[in-house]
C-alpha cells in the first residue's frame, strides 16, 4: 500500500513533465558486467555519465527524477562554445539544499564541466540503476520511454560469481560482500548448497534476491497479464546483451554493433582500450570495486581468490543448466541470447565429468599451471614468478 501511495503522489507531481529522450539507462543485472559496460559507454565522447549505481533515496523518487531530467536537459543543450560548470548549475537550478545535494550526489566525482572535452559535446546522459526492475515507481514512469540496456550472463557462471562475491544467509559474517579471511568458499561447498536447495532459495546478496532476473525473464512467457509481460523488456526501448560478448575479442564487434544501432552512438568512436580491461571483476580482492579497473590479461574468468582460484565442479555446472533450462529457452527464443550448453535437456554438453576444467590448479601469483606440465617445470616457473614479484 505504501508503494502505491508513493507512486500516486509521484505521478501527480510529475505528470506535466515529459521524459527526456536522450537518457540511456543500464538497468541490470548485478554481477553481469554492468560496471564494465558503464565504463565502456562513459568513455564514448557523445556520452555524459553520472556516477555508477545511482538510484533514488527512500521516498525521494520525485526529487531523483527532477535531478535526472535536469542533467538530461543540460546535456542536450550544451555545446563546445558554452561549457557548463555542473556543480554551479546544480546550486543555481535547485532552490532547496536537499535537491542541490541530490544533484551533486549524482556526479561521477571527476568531471565538473560539460562538455569535458573542449571539441566534442555529449548528447546522451548515461546512468546505471542495477535494480531498476525492482523499482515500480520508475518502471511505471520510464519503462516504455527510456532506452535501457540489460546485461545477462551464463547462469552457472553468474551463480558461481555471486557466491564468491556476496554473503549468504548461511554466513556468520554480516558484511554484505565477501572478503578473504572472513568468508569460506569452495567448489564443493557451492555444489552441496545447490544440491540441498535445488533452485538457490538461500539468500545471497542484494537483499537476498540474487538470480531474480532468471525468474523475471521466465515469468514473461507465463504471466496472464499483458501488462506484466511488457513490464520488464519492451523491444523498442530495451536491449538485452550477453556480458560475455563484451569480454570476448571475437564477439566485441558484434556487441558494439548492437549497442550502436540501439543508442545511435557511432561504433568507431568507442575507446577500444576499454574493452581490454575488466571492471569490478571479483577475481581477487584487489580487483573488486565498481571503479576498480584491471587489465584483461590479469583477470581469469570463472575463478576467484576466495575459493582458492579453483573453478566450479563440472557436475555443478550440469546441475545448474538442468535447473535453469527454462530460463535459457526464454533467452534464446525471445531475446536471441543463446547459451548452448544450458539449452540442452541434460546439460551434459557443458563439460565432461572430471574433465579439463578440473585438471588445473591455480597459483595466484603466477596465474595458472597445468598438471600436464612436469612438476619440475612447474616448480621452476613458480620460483621465477616469486622472484619477479620480490617474494624470494
Amino acid at each position: 500500500m505504501a508503494g502505491a501511495l508513493v507512486y500516486i503522489i509521484h505521478a501527480v507531481a510529475v505528470a506535466g513533465e515529459s521524459v527526456p529522450t536522450n537518457m540511456l539507462l543500464i538497468g541490470g543485472f548485478a554481477k553481469c558486467g554492468t560496471s564494465h559496460l558503464h565504463r565502456v559507454l562513459a568513455d564514448h565522447p557523445k556520452v555524459f555519465a553520472l556516477r555508477k549505481e545511482l538510484k533514488p533515496l527512500p521516498g525521494k523518487h520525485q526529487m531523483f527524477e527532477e535531478v535526472i531530467f535536469f542533467y538530461a536537459r543540460e546535456v542536450a543543450r550544451v555545446d563546445v562554445s558554452s561549457p557548463v560548470l555542473i556543480r554551479d548549475a546544480c546550486r543555481n537550478n535547485f532552490n532547496d539544499n536537499e535537491s542541490k545535494q541530490e544533484c551533486l550526489r549524482a556526479l561521477p566525482g571527476k568531471d565538473d564541466s560539460l562538455p569535458a572535452k573542449k571539441d566534442i559535446a555529449p548528447k546522451i546522459l548515461l546512468f546505471t540503476h542495477i535494480n531498476f526492475h525492482r523499482d515500480p515507481v520508475l518502471m511505471e514512469r520510464w519503462g516504455a520511454t527510456v532506452k535501457t540496456i540489460y546485461l545477462v550472463r551464463d547462469p552457472a557462471e553468474y551463480l558461481w560469481a555471486a557466491f564468491n562475491y556476496w554473503r549468504t544467509d548461511l554466513d556468520a559474517n554480516s558484511a554484505q560482500k565477501t572478503s578473504v579471511g572472513n568468508f569460506y568458499r569452495s567448489p564443493e561447498l557451492f555444489h552441496e548448497l545447490l544440491l540441498a536447495d535445488g533452485l538457490l532459495k538461500w539468500k545471497m546478496g542484494l537483499n537476498g534476491r540474487t538470480g531474480e532476473w532468471f525468474f523475471l525473464l521466465q515469468n514473461e512467457t507465463t504471466s496472464s497479464s499483458l501488462k506484466e509481460k511488457e513490464r520488464l523488456l519492451l523491444p523498442k526501448f530495451h536491449l538485452l546483451l550477453r556480458s560475455e560478448d563484451l569480454l570476448d575479442p571475437h564477439l566485441t564487434a558484434l556487441a558494439l554493433g548492437k549497442i550502436s544501432s540501439f543508442t545511435g552512438l557511432k561504433a568507431e568512436d568507442f575507446n577500444s582500450s576499454s574493452f581490454n580491461t575488466r571492471t569490478n571483476a571479483g577475481y581477487s580482492a584487489s580487483s573488486k570495486g565498481i571503479l576498480t579497473v584491471s587489465e584483461q590479461t590479469m583477470v581469469q574468468s570463472g575463478v576467484y581468490e576466495l575459493s582458492g582460484y579453483r573453478p566450479m565442479l563440472c557436475k555443478t555446472r550440469i546441475f545448474i543448466y538442468q535447473n535453469y533450462n527454462a530460463v535459457c529457452q526464454v533467452l534464446a527464443a525471445r531475446y536471441d541470447v543463446t547459451y548452448t550448453a544450458c539449452l540442452s535437456s541434460t546439460g551434459k554438453e557443458a563439460c565432461a565429468e572430471d574433465g579439463p576444467r578440473e585438471k588445473k590448479f591455480i597459483i595466484p601469483i603466477f596465474n595458472r599451471c597445468d598438471v600436464d606440465l612436469t612438476m619440475k617445470l612447474c616448480t621452476v616457473l613458480l620460483i621465477l614468478a616469486l622472484a619477479k614479484s620480490g617474494h624470494v
